[in-house]
Parts: C-alpha cells; sequence; structure tokens
C-alpha cells in the first residue's frame, strides 16, 4: 500500500511541480483555487477566517461562501512547515500547491480499506492501484490544484468506510420486543445502547468525517442523500425479512445528525441556513420519520406498512411540487444540478458530460468493469439473497455516484472510487478464474523448488521483448525476446538439478500450465486495464502546456509505424511535390508563433506572441492548464499600480478606465470565481456580482518598459 500511495503522490506530482513553481507560484483550475490563497492569506495575516468580503459582489459585499476547514489546513500546514523554509508567506505557498495532491494520494487507503472488507485483499490492492491511476480523479487532485475537490472525496470515502464498519458490527437483534409498551422500549434501548457500543462509535467517526466534509464544502448534502437512500431501502428489504431495524435506524440517525448540529454554528453565523444547511436538515427529519413509520412496525404485515409509507411518500411529493415549491426544487434538483435551468446552464461543471468523457474519466475497459460489478453485486443480492448490509450500501453508492455523475461534469470525480472498487473487484474475479496459481503449482512441480523465480525471469524477458518490440523494432524485439526467454529456462534447467524430468518434460509442462485462458486474462488486465489506465492518468497529470514535448516523446518511443503516422515538416506543409496528398493524418514535432519573425516558443513567448503547438496526436483527454505568460505579466503590472490607493479606490479607477470600451460598444467579460461568465457593458463604478480581487488603475496601449521580474506575491490574487 505504500508504494500505491507514493505511486499515486508521484503521478499528481511530478509533471505539475515545476510548472506551479519555478517562475513563480501558479495555481491551476480556474479562480476558485486564487480565491482560496486570498481566503488562506487572511488566516495568516489575522488569525481568524474570512468573514465578510468587500471584495466579493462588489461595492456591495459579502460574506465569504467557502466554509472554513479546507483553507484552515492548509494555513496551518503553512505554519508548521515554516521553520523549513525560514518564511512562513513562502511555506503556505508550498502547502498551497502539494497538499490537494497528498489528499488526492490519501485516497487510495480508505478505498483499500473497503475493498479489503468487503471483496478481500487482493481486490483491495486493485481498486487502491485503479484510483492511483485513475485520470478522472487525478485530473481534480494534482499539485497546484488548490481547490477542495480531492479533500471532500478523501473524506467522503472514509465516511463510507466507517458508516460500513458501523453496519458490519451492528446486529439486527430484536431490541424492543413489543413496540406498544413504554417498560419494553426503555429496556429495549437501554440494552441496544449497551451491546452496539463499537458500531454507535463507527457511525459516530463517520458522522464527524463528514463534518470534515460539511465545514469544507457546501455539497455535502449529496453524501447525506446516498446514505438516506440506502437507509431506507435497507429498512424496507427488512419489512420483507421480518428482520429488526432499529440498529440500522439509530446508527443512520447518529451519522446523519452529527454534521447538521456540529456545522449549525458555522452556516447560522454567516447566514447560509437557506438553502446550504436547511436541505441536509429537512433531509435528516424525512429519514427520522421513515424510521418513525418503518421501525415500529416490524410486526405488522408489510403490504400494510409498505402501503402506507408509499402512501405517505407520495403525498409529501405532492406537497413539495405543487405546495411548497421553493423547497421542492431544492430538495429534488440537486440545488440545480439535476433540472436544467438558464443559470445552470451557464456553469460549464453543470452540463452532461460526452460519452466519451464518461468513459475515459474512468478507463476505457474499467468503466465497463465497474457496470458488470454493479450488475453482479445486484444479482448477488437479490437472486442469491446474500443480503449483505454493506454490500447494498455500495450497490447504492455506485448507481446513485453514476447517476450523478451523468448527470454533470462536477460529479465525475465524486464517482471515481467506488468505480474503482468494483473494477478492481472485478479484475480479481476475472484473475480467480484464471487459476492462475495452478501455473506456480505446475512450474514448481516440473522446475524444481526455482520453479517460481524462473516463471518471473521468464515473464521479465518477455516483457524486455515487449519493449524492445515498440522501441527498437518487430524484428529485433521477437528475438531478444525468444533469446532471453531461451536463456532464462536454460538456467532454470541446470538448476534443477538431476531429477526424473528431462528439459522436454518441462517445456511439455509449461505448455500444459499455459491454457488458453490464462494468457488471455493477462493481456486483458495488463494491455487492457493497468497500461490503458496508467497512461490516461499520465496524460491527465500532464499540463497542457507541456503536452506537446510529451506527446512527441510518445511518439518517437512507438518506433512500429502500425502505431504512429508519418511526420511531416511544418514549413513544408503546403509543398505538393513532397506531400502531395497533403498532410491531413500525418504528424508534426511543432508548432507556430502568431508573429512570423520567431520560429521557437522562446523567442515567441519572450516578444509576448503566442505559440501555438501543432495538434497533439495520444495525448490530450485531460489535464491542468495554467494561466498564460501574457496574463501573469498583465496582472503583475496592474499589482503595480496605484498601490498607494485603498483597494476600493483603486477598483474604482478600474470601472472608471473601463468606461471608454463601454462607450465603443466593447463587452467585457468578468470571470466568476464557480466558472460562470458573465458579458456585460463595462459602466463606472465597477462590476456588481462579480468578484474582484485586489487590482490598480489599468492603462490602454503597449506596455513602453519590461515588466518586472515574476515573483510569488501578488499575481495569484489578480483573476477576476
Amino acid at each position: 500500500m505504500l508504494g500505491i500511495f507514493l505511486l499515486a503522490l508521484t503521478i499528481r506530482s511530478a509533471w505539475t511541480l515545476d510548472a506551479a513553481t519555478e517562475d513563480g507560484f501558479k495555481l491551476t483550475g480556474g479562480s476558485d483555487p486564487y480565491y482560496h490563497k486570498r481566503v488562506v492569506d487572511y488566516v495568516m495575516e489575522n488569525g481568524e477566517h474570512l468573514v465578510r468580503d468587500e471584495m466579493l459582489n462588489y461595492p456591495y459585499g459579502a460574506n465569504n461562501n467557502r466554509p472554513p476547514l479546507f483553507d484552515w489546513s492548509i494555513a496551518i500546514a503553512g505554519l508548521v512547515l515554516a521553520p523549513f523554509f525560514g518564511d512562513a508567506a513562502e511555506s503556505t505557498w508550498w502547502a498551497m500547491e502539494v497538499l490537494p495532491a497528498v489528499y488526492g494520494a490519501l485516497i487510495v487507503f480508505p478505498v483499500y480499506a473497503i475493498g479489503r472488507a468487503q471483496f478481500g485483499r487482493e481486490a483491495g490492492l486493485l481498486g487502491a492501484l485503479f484510483i492511483a491511476v485513475n485520470s478522472g480523479h487525478i485530473s481534480h487532485s494534482t499539485i497546484s490544484l488548490a481547490d477542495h475537490d480531492s479533500y471532500v472525496i478523501f473524506f467522503g470515502t472514509c465516511a463510507f468506510f466507517f458508516f460500513m464498519r458501523a453496519l458490519t458490527e451492528g446486529s439486527d437483534a430484536r431490541w424492543v420486543a413489543d413496540w406498544r409498551s413504554a417498560e419494553s422500549i426503555k429496556r429495549g434501548f437501554a440494552d441496544f445502547l449497551q451491546s452496539e457500543r463499537l458500531a454507535l462509535g463507527y457511525a459516530g467517526l463517520a458522522g464527524m468525517t463528514l463534518v470534515l466534509v460539511a465545514l469544507s464544502w457546501k455539497g455535502f448534502p449529496y453524501l447525506m442523500v446516498i446514505l438516506v437512500i440506502y437507509l431506507v431501502s435497507q429498512m424496507v428489504i427488512n419489512q420483507f425479512r421480518r428482520v429488526d431495524s432499529l440498529t440500522t435506524a439509530m446508527l443512520g440517525i447518529v451519522a446523519l445528525s452529527l454534521p447538521i448540529l456540529l456545522a449549525l454554528p458555522y452556516y447560522w453565523s454567516m447566514g447560509f441556513i437557506s438553502p446550504w444547511w436547511d436541505a441536509p436538515a429537512y433531509i435528516l427529519l424525512a429519514f427520522i420519520g421513515a424510521s418513525v413509520l418503518l421501525v415500529p412496525t416490524r410486526d405488522m404485515p408489510w403490504l400494510l406498512v409498505l402501503g402506507g409509507t408509499v402512501t405517505v411518500a407520495t403525498l409529501g411529493y405532492l406537497l413539495l411540487t405543487y405546495v411548497f415549491t421553493d423547497l421542492g426544487f431544492l430538495l429534488f434538483s440537486g440545488q440545480g444540478y439535476f433540472v436544467r435551468t438558464k443559470l445552470f446552464d451557464t456553469i460549464a461543471e453543470a452540463q452532461p458530460p460526452t460519452f466519451a468523457n464518461f468513459v475515459f474519466s474512468f478507463g476505457l475497459v474499467s468503466v465497463w468493469f465497474g457496470f458488470f460489478g454493479l450488475i453482479w453485486m445486484a444479482w448477488q443480492l437479490f437472486a442469491n439473497r446474500l443480503w449483505k448490509k454493506d454490500y447494498l450500501l455500495i450497490l447504492i453508492w455506485a448507481a446513485v455516484a453514476l447517476y450523478m455523475a451523468q448527470s454533470a461534469i462536477r460529479f465525475i470525480f465524486n464517482a471515481t472510487p467506488v468505480m474503482a472498487l468494483l473494477s478492481g473487484w472485478v479484475t480479481w474475479l476475472l484473475i480467480e478464474r484464471a487459476g492462475f496459481g495452478d501455473v506456480l503449482d505446475a512450474w514448481r512441480h516440473y522446475w524444481g523448488r526455482h520453479g517460481p523465480t524462473i516463471l518471473f525471469l521468464a515473464l521479465g524477458s518477455l516483457l524486455v521483448g515487449f519493449l524492445t518490440f515498440f522501441t527498437v523494432g518487430p524484428l529485433v524485439g521477437f528475438l531478444v525476446g525468444i533469446l532471453l526467454l531461451a536463456l532464462m529456462l536454460s538456467i532454470g534447467h541446470m538448476a534443477a538439478g538431476e531429477d526424473q524430468y528431462s528439459l522436454r518434460d518441462r517445456l511439455g509442462g509449461l505448455r500444459r500450465a499455459f491454457e488458453i485462458k490464462r494468457p488471455t486474462v493477462a493481456f486483458v488486465v495488463v494491455g487492457l486495464l493497468l497500461l490503458p489506465n496508467a497512461f490516461y492518468g499520465y496524460d491527465a497529470a500532464v499540463p497542457y502546456d507541456d503536452k506537446k514535448d510529451h506527446d512527441t516523446g510518445v511518439y518517437d518511443f512507438l518506433r512500429y509505424s502500425l502505431l504512429r503516422p508519418e511526420e511531416y515538416q511544418y514549413d513544408q506543409r503546403n509543398n505538393i511535390s513532397l506531400y502531395p496528398d497533403g498532410v491531413s493524418g500525418m504528424y508534426n514535432r511543432t508548432g507556430v508563433c502568431n508573429l512570423a519573425a520567431y520560429t521557437t516558443k522562446t523567442d515567441c513567448e519572450f516578444n509576448s506572441g503566442r505559440w501555438s503547438a501543432s495538434p497533439i496526436w495520444y495525448m490530450g483527454i485531460t489535464g491542468p492548464s495554467f494561466p498564460a505568460s501574457y496574463w501573469i505579466d498583465g496582472l503583475e503590472w496592474l499589482a503595480e499600480q496605484d498601490t498607494e490607493l485603498p483597494l476600493v479606490v483603486g477598483l474604482r479607477f478600474l470601472g472608471h478606465r473601463h468606461r471608454r470600451a463601454s462607450d465603443r460598444g466593447r463587452q467585457l467579460p468578468v470571470r466568476l470565481p464557480n466558472g460562470r461568465q458573465l458579458h456585460h457593458r463595462a459602466v463606472g463604478g465597477g462590476c456588481a456580482g462579480a468578484t474582484a480581487l485586489p487590482a490598480g488603475r489599468a492603462r490602454s496601449g503597449p506596455r513602453e518598459r519590461p515588466l518586472p521580474a515574476r515573483d510569488s506575491r501578488n499575481h495569484a490574487h489578480l483573476l477576476l
């Protein structure tokens, strides 16, 4: 597990570290990370959370709507690291850059823990490996993406693990013998609290991890919804099976009430009760109501109980749909993500993903393994009547997560842990069916006690030949693989010593050990799962500015002509005699500058040009993107203007300067911190509703002096 964790951390940091830190600290992921940095800086300077921000909703101001724990975790890490850097400002920047990748890499531990508890150690390891290289997860958890996503999913997955442990430790004993007797109810609850301390403790841990999420992200109710759907489904199934549901209900109440109660002071003091706190509170009340209907009616006919429950649920739905419409929209729309509105049509992350985006986020083959695991788990639960409560929780978690993922791009990331779990489980089932353990037994039988060692050396020889096949050429790769394999087998034969088996007998045993299903399964696991997923993860970790260099490296690595197109020279692209059929479908490793005088990327960008790399061939599905150099240069210049004026005055001057653009009819974009982009005609006095960060007066015209050397202090606070 330590190796998988280090692999996950390396992938999330190796290719973004230099881009994020070598020329001043930069963040990726839009404007949200920069606002988080603003909050962290405020915490470091004042020792308290940023509550009221006059730069929000300028010029009116607004409360900072980002809960504090994620930002405070970075600030505290910056203080802890300060002695190692000698400067709290620099250590805070490093914490800002690195901590999201650490949270992202830590996800392997809860995924492994859940997989081991439910499907076995091997399935847990495969699930952890899949999430370590998952492109959908890596794209939201690299160094420099200082948003709360990796933090939220790590603690959310931990919450599911703790709740599964609570379900495993809890029993379905009939604690209350007679629900019509107050004395029986009192005695039953006393016995329950005495006997189920461990289960209640795990439920409390689940609730506390939900608190960590609730105090970092206002979207935490989606985790509660998954638990409520599971709990109500479990209690309905218990009605059919005549099983007591008191333990299930109490564990759910403990886990769900803690985030509601402990997050209340923050949401109340910030004025965020509606809609961010009251929605999960209503969810908790709905679950308590369902428990009141389904727990005390244990001994009543299930048809009567479920009929009454359906009637009450239908009545509640109608009231929320036609009477309490605002509350109904709040609860049924997923706060807008599941119901298309004009507002959410303007938010990129709220749009449904394309089929290709959905598939490649989980892995081209892994996604279908995940769907098969979902179906197979449902079959085991309902057809084979394997009524495991934690199985049902994973089933509902996966179903809800996949529904959310296909509804909005934002939720693909949230579904990656459970999809990694299911695909790891199905992969291990496939490996078990292949019976690779029999191969070891056969090699040990025919090749003596060194048989397993010789087997792995033989597989290594084939791997070397496989790599040589692509890097040097097909014929050389084939010959290298065969010669190394023959050498390893000869060494194994000599190491076995004199026994009853000749070399011919050993080769015959080798043939019998390798049934056709085994190399087929090995090809599926290695060639269709591990290698493609690792490549997608590698692609997701490489910044877009560097993808062309990596893409060219892949092109150079693949020497086999079937795996790469022919190359053409950019300056000869219109040469009909050289390329009579044109250059469509051909590869080019160069690029072009919009300033014709410059032919290299360095010269182009140094002279304020824009370098456009030729299209990439193998990479580019996803990846981090940093602000372009001309943005950094312009914002650094802007940060130096009017430094003697208060921020609000500087912003008013900025609005006044933009008035001339408005008079000419130009539309100026204002980037909002949640990804929306508002186009409006600029007017004096600033932009109401937008997020305004420290800036000075902007002057038009080309710059007449070189921009100052970049530092790590100001430009992070200047994205609007």
